[in-house]
């Protein structure tokens, strides 16, 4: 292995023409949950170390094997991780070979050199899929571990999963095997669980003979863009007699319905060099290919995050200390908060509300060192920006957190009242207050997403998202006594309240003349 992989992201991608013509249902709001709790996870597989019922029978790997010409691989599981995300859509040829013992069984080597897996991890993999279609209305495939790293397995009673966990068998008709999206899970070693994958079009394989059709996507977007032009190029194949497509501000699922909706009402697309400018934030882009009926035959579906970063307009103002309540709340049981971290706080120049924390979640958060192999992190600048124009309603503007741990993309946070009304529904009022320079977030009232999850969580549960503006900030609303040299401390809680008297254990904020910091009373 030349890279280590632990990203599993949900969403492909996918392009568009810029249009907001067709009706799609947005995130949903998951209150009171955690992303661990809701996102589709499979249930433990109830291995027997002796059984290892997802294992090919030794009699047939070792009872010969005869290749019976070409087929196609039409890619749907590896390209479930991050970095092989481009790969989503996308087919190729392989050599089919069947069982001399069993006739039905055959075996692939789907991630042979020259493939686009192959190049996007620098390497081939030898490993052989092995699949059981001796019954066409039951076909099976055995676990698989390309690469020696990625265990995949197909979620039937057959490989040791409960009726429950099951999303169907493959089906071969036709010369072509089909099996049914979510059909795979992939084990994730940090959470010693297995999560479903296959999410797009389901895994197929066409067998030698069978009528081939061409209906991959292909093009190459990163989720951060960090410039308004965006461009890339957009090929699809020859067996769509359409594509169709659209891009949409905001964060959309790939569930059917969207698709079907945007296979309605999206622009016709056409193949090559795309180019657009977009403003700042969220966005979801749709690519829906049409066959000869009109019938949806394939899709792409992704979500990235625009950030025009114009350094000029931004000043240092100093550290202020992080105490993470967006991953610790909304992952509570995986990474937990234990301790606050400095965080760089910049002021923008022209708007002195207006202030974003710099890379929260990079070199000094604890996580980075203890799950350094674990953290699919960019390397780029990424800020948590804060509005506090109206000192009474600050609102914590959505913001791409940079870094992914959880197997389901990329973070996004925001405040509840600007989600809610990006939905069209009411703001709400949890609110950010600034008072005597401390910006404060009440409880639950911050949203988390990640682009590969269809939720967002309600986070910032224990209301620890609140930051001492640095002294050259200029703590607002507390006079100084300087009467006697030094002043005497004052003492706020973490909503900004003044508190008289302290009493020990809690956090407070203290203020001793222009200077504040947090202090455990």
């Amino acid at each position: 292995m030349n890279r280590i992989y632990t990203t599993l992201s949900s969403v492909a991608l996918s392009v568009a023409a810029f249009t907001v013509s067709a009706e799609l249902s947005p995130v949903q709001l998951a209150v009171g949950a955690s992303p661990a709790a809701v996102v589709p996870a499979s249930p433990s597989r109830a291995d027997e170390a002796a059984k290892k019922p997802g294992e090919v029978d030794e009699a047939i790997v070792s009872g010969g094997w005869k290749n019976i010409g070409k087929g196609m691989w039409y890619e749907d599981l590896l390209c479930a991780y991050e970095d092989f995300m481009d790969a989503t859509g996308t087919n190729w040829q392989v050599d089919i070979e069947e069982s001399e013992a069993v006739p039905g069984y055959y075996r692939i080597l789907p991630y042979y050199e020259g493939t686009i897996i192959a190049e996007l991890n620098w390497e081939a993999d030898w490993n052989y899929i092995y699949i059981d279609a001796t019954d066409p209305e039951k076909v099976v495939a055995k676990d698989f571990a390309p690469y020696d790293y990625f265990l995949m397995s197909h979620t039937v009673p057959e490989n040791g999963w409960s009726e429950d966990a099951s999303k169907g068998y493959g089906k071969l008709e036709e010369g072509i095997i089909t099996f049914p999206r979510n059909a795979f899970s992939a084990y994730i070693d940090i959470y010693g669980e297995w999560m479903l994958t296959s999410f797009n079009d389901g895994v197929r394989i066409a067998l030698p003979g069978a009528k081939i059709t061409d209906y991959s996507i292909h093009y190459s977007l990163d989720f951060c863009q960090v410039s308004s032009d965006v461009e890339f190029t957009l090929t699809y194949g020859a067996s769509a007699a359409k594509a169709v497509g659209g891009v949409y501000k905001g964060f959309y699922a790939g569930s059917e319905e969207n698709i079907a909706s945007v296979a309605k009402t999206g622009k016709e697309l056409t193949g090559g060099e795309q180019s657009y400018s977009l403003s700042d934030g969220m966005y979801t882009f749709f690519v829906i290919l049409l066959d000869a009926d009109g019938n949806v035959a394939a899709s792409k579906v992704s979500n990235f995050f625009v950030y025009n970063d114009d350094k000029s307009e931004w000043e240092d103002i100093g550290t202020v200390d992080y105490s993470d309540d967006i991953y610790g709340s909304a992952y509570e049981s995986v990474i937990p908060f234990t301790q606050s971290h400095k965080v760089i706080i910049e002021r923008n120049i022209k708007n002195n509300g207006l202030y974003r924390l710099k890379n929260p979640y990079y070199t000094s958060w604890e996580y980075y060192t203890r799950f350094n192999l674990h953290l699919d992190r960019h390397y780029h600048t990424h800020y948590i920006e804060i509005d506090a124009s109206d000192p009474d309603k600050v609102v914590m503007r959505s913001s791409n957190l940079g870094v992914n741990v959880t197997f389901a993309g990329y973070g996004i946070v925001e405040s509840l009242p600007t989600f809610n009304e990006s939905l069209g529904r009411p703001a709400g009022d949890l609110y950010g207050t600034l008072k005597n320079g401390v910006i404060s977030f009440p409880a639950n009232s911050l949203v988390f997403y990640e682009h590969g999850n269809p939720n967002a969580y309600v986070v910032n549960r224990n209301a620890r998202m609140n930051f001492v503006l640095p002294a050259t900030s200029a703590i607002e609303g507390v006079e100084e006594n300087t009467e006697g040299g030094m002043s005497a401390p004052v003492y706020y809680d973490l909503t900004g309240r003044v508190t008289a008297n302290p009493v020990k254990g809690p956090l407070y904020i203290k203020r001793i003349g222009s200077k504040a910091e947090k202090e455990v009373f």
